[in-house]
C-alpha cells in the first residue's frame, strides 16, 4: 500500500483470491467434459436419463455462475479502494481477477446453454416419434 503498511495484506489477499478462482476452472471443465459426453451419448439415442443428468449438471453450473457473480462483485467493491490502501499494481491484479471470473461466467453460461440444448433435443426427438 501507500505507506499504510498494507501491501503484505493486499498481496496476501490477491494471492488466496487467485487461488480460490483457479480452483473452479477444472471443476468447471470437468462439467464441461461431461456435458459434451452427455451430448455424444444423447445425438446417438436420447433418453430421459439425459435429460435428467443435464438438469443436475445445469445445477451444479448454475452455481459455480453465481459463485463468479459473486466474486466479480467483491473484486469490483475491493478495486474501488475505497480507503485508499492500493497501489497501481495491486488495482491491475484486481482487474485480472475480474476479468477470470468473467471468463468463468462465459463458461459457465454456454454450458447452461448446452443443458439447455440436450433437453431441446429429447423434446424434438420425442415429438418426431410420436409423430410417426
Amino acid at each position: 500500500g501507500k505507506g499504510t503498511g498494507t501491501g503484505g495484506v493486499t498481496s496476501l489477499l490477491i494471492v488466496l483470491i487467485d487461488a480460490m478462482l483457479d480452483a473452479v476452472f477444472p471443476v468447471l471443465d470437468l462439467y464441461g467434459n461431461a456435458l459434451e459426453g452427455l451430448g455424444l451419448l444423447n445425438s446417438k439415442g436420447p433418453s430421459k436419463n439425459h435429460v435428467l443428468l443435464a438438469h443436475k449438471l445445469k445445477t451444479k453450473v448454475t452455481q459455480i455462475r453465481r459463485y463468479a457473480w459473486d466474486a466479480n462483485g467483491l473484486l469490483n467493491e475491493l478495486k474501488q479502494d475505497m480507503n485508499g490502501c492500493l497501489d497501481d499494481a495491486a488495482k491491475e491484479s484486481f482487474e485480472g481477477l475480474i476479468e477470470s471470473t468473467v471468463q468463468m461466467e462465459k463458461e459457465a453460461e454456454a454450458y447452461m446453454q448446452y443443458c439447455v440444448s440436450i433437453d431441446q433435443f429429447f423434446q424434438s426427438f420425442q415429438q418426431s416419434w410420436m409423430n410417426r
